[in-house]
């Protein structure tokens, strides 16, 4: 996964994705590199993964 679209997956900015991922310092995701290694892309699918179940969830209980 290219570091761009994983913070267009999660949020669509470098600090909407530190914030997302639980990092503290929006450092972080600019020392990620051009291509992600996989355990990182695999912890990005995750969070999208959990943000779309709570969307949903939250959703679902307002519907």
């Amino acid at each position: 996964m290219k570091k761009t679209r994983a913070i267009e997956l999660l949020g669509g900015t470098p600090k909407k994705a530190a914030e997302a991922m639980g990092y503290r310092a929006v450092q972080t995701i600019y020392l990620w590199p051009e291509t992600l290694p996989q355990a990182t892309a695999d912890r990005v699918a995750g969070v999208v993964a959990r943000k779309g179940k709570t969307r949903k969830t939250k959703e679902a209980a307002h519907g």
